[in-house]
């Protein structure tokens, strides 16, 4: 049986346009710029890390769309997720604000670096003449003992970081013999955090909640809503590398951490709309506005 036009393109169509700014947007296009472990993503494997961003992204809505085709609750756990994905953002943003803070302060040393002042403070300006060495009655004088034998060298110890005189244990295929470099690391992450962060803010996202309230039954809807979701997800990875191209470090860092705390604040927000927090704030403020209504009319 083959595919519905219709149905296919409807799906293509509604699912590109609820993905297009919506919170799983914005973080792609934040995690493609910047990475929390390494730093801004100005590297030259930063390629290799842009298509392990867009897998991982885009695998994270596989993973939702799997569920809501065979999980009964379509919502499920979408309280803990907004939670989870509060704290990891916040944590994030408060990792940003620490770089931001780290670059300000380099930029400024720099700038007093390559200012007339900071040359002086440094050691003086490169014209000034070299003073003389002056030379004083405490100089050891080196041909005074030329007929004493030279001392015999010493014999340096073999360096160990264990205890004892045991040589340190190192593997013979050299698995784990060294620490992993950062780059290592930021690679992996690449593929792993935003697998994790865009499953987690997920829930209550646009894209989403259009698919659990229309529904995915099909291979036309399901084929539809995978294909309307991977084309935002290339874009907000797109933006993320023009980001970094055109902004500065300082700039970069600033966008970053306000947008990485604003998502954790929205996360926030619905997280407390679930378990219904939010209902004795309403109900206290449709009082005071009867309270107030009722005072004008006397």
């Amino acid at each position: 049986m083959g595919l519905d036009a219709a149905i296919f393109g409807n799906f293509v169509l509604r699912t590109s346009i609820a993905q297009l700014g919506s919170k799983t947007f914005f973080l792609s296009a934040i995690l493609a710029a910047w990475c929390p472990w390494e730093g801004i993503r100005n590297h030259p494997d930063r390629q290799v890390q842009t298509v392990l961003i867009l897998t991982g992204s885009y695998l994270a809505f596989v993973l939702r769309i799997c569920l809501l085709i065979f999980v009964q609750d379509k919502t499920w756990q979408f309280c803990a997720f907004d939670a989870m994905s509060c704290f990891f953002l916040f944590a994030l943003g408060m990792k940003a604000r620490v770089d931001l803070s780290s670059s300000d302060a380099r930029e400024a040393r720099q700038r007093y670096a390559s200012s007339s002042h900071g040359a002086d403070a440094a050691g003086g300006a490169p014209s000034d003449p070299e003073k003389p060495k002056e030379s004083g009655f405490s100089e050891w004088n080196t041909a005074a003992f030329g007929f004493l034998p030279a001392p015999l060298p010493e014999q340096k110890e073999a360096k160990t970081t264990q205890y004892g005189t045991e040589t340190q244990f190192v593997p013979s295929d050299g698995v784990l013999s060294s620490r992993p470099s950062d780059r290592s690391i930021s690679t992996v992450l690449s593929l792993l955090l935003p697998l994790l962060l865009v499953f987690l803010m997920q829930a209550d996202d646009r894209a989403i909640m259009l698919l659990v309230q229309t529904g995915i039954e099909g291979a036309d809807a399901i084929c539809g809503s995978l294909l309307g979701l991977l084309m935002p997800t290339m874009l907000s990875v797109t933006l993320g590398v023009l980001l970094e191209k055109t902004l500065t470090d300082s700039r970069l860092l600033f966008t970053v951490s306000i947008t990485l705390l604003t998502l954790s604040f929205i996360s926030f927000t619905q997280a407390m709309l679930y378990l219904d927090a939010a209902r004795p704030v309403q109900q206290k403020a449709m009082a005071l506005i009867s309270m107030f209504a009722e005072s004008c009319n006397f």
